[in-house]
């Protein structure tokens, strides 16, 4: 259960989830950006900053730095950054028979 004091990275958010969150908000009628996932944190501070589809304010002009906390993502990635590569892969099933000029 998620209390609304509880933080949305500290419960396993990421940047990809914050877009989701935004999305699924905007289609439950309330506007919630990315960035305000990130700022704001909890559900409390977000419902202060929500807004009501068609009543957005114009976003402000963003210089694109400073310091983010490191997500949980950022920080299994810097965990690995001692190696010397990355790699991500992923193992699909495909149906029996399959042709590889079907593929193409």
């Amino acid at each position: 259960r998620v209390g609304v004091e509880d933080g949305f990275f500290e419960l396993g958010g990421d940047s990809i989830s914050s877009m989701q969150l935004a999305s699924r908000a905007r289609r439950a009628g309330l506007v919630v950006t990315p960035r305000q996932v990130f700022e704001e944190k909890t559900v409390e501070r977000l419902a202060s900053v929500a807004e009501a589809v068609g009543r957005e304010v114009a976003p402000v002009a963003d210089v694109g730095t400073g310091v983010v906390p490191w997500t949980p993502v950022m920080r299994a990635l810097g965990e690995r950054a001692a190696r010397p590569g990355f790699a991500q892969w992923v193992v699909l099933g495909t149906p029996a028979g399959l042709r590889p000029e079907v593929l193409a």
